[in-house]
């Protein structure tokens, strides 16, 4: 669902990866290119095949729609990583996991903005 002065178009993946991501291009009447907003999960457990497809696909639509304002949001399970620094801090997960998201975020230009546990118990 879009207002009125928006339209929303689905990205095409261009394959089928069964992961649990989604993205739409919204072209504005204020903005010269689509916004492109992606919407991820990645499941708590340590599949890196599945952390690589997600990257590669989000790296896909980034390199698809250079220039283009991009918003990624969702949920990668990532506590380990420290975003003020970019370092990998914990042990829940595999390096490899956490290494790749942070590459993912360099690699396209990106920043992390919520860089803090959204759920309590998270925090304890």
């Amino acid at each position: 669902m879009a207002k009125s002065n928006m339209d929303a178009t689905e990205v095409d993946l261009e394959t089928d990866l069964d992961i649990e991501f989604v993205a739409a291009a919204f072209s504005c009447t204020n903005l010269n290119k689509p916004l492109i907003v992606g919407s991820l999960y990645r499941p708590t457990n340590n599949n890196i095949e599945y952390t690589e497809k997600i990257c590669n696909a989000i790296s896909n639509i980034s390199l698809k729609y250079k220039g283009h304002p991009l918003w990624i949001g969702g949920d990668a399970n990532l506590p380990d990583i420290d975003w003020s620094s970019d370092s990998i801090t914990g042990h829940n997960y595999p390096v490899q996991i956490n290494k790749s998201y942070i590459d993912l975020i360099h690699d396209i230009g990106c920043q992390q903005l919520v860089d803090f546990p959204t759920r309590y118990d998270n925090t304890q």
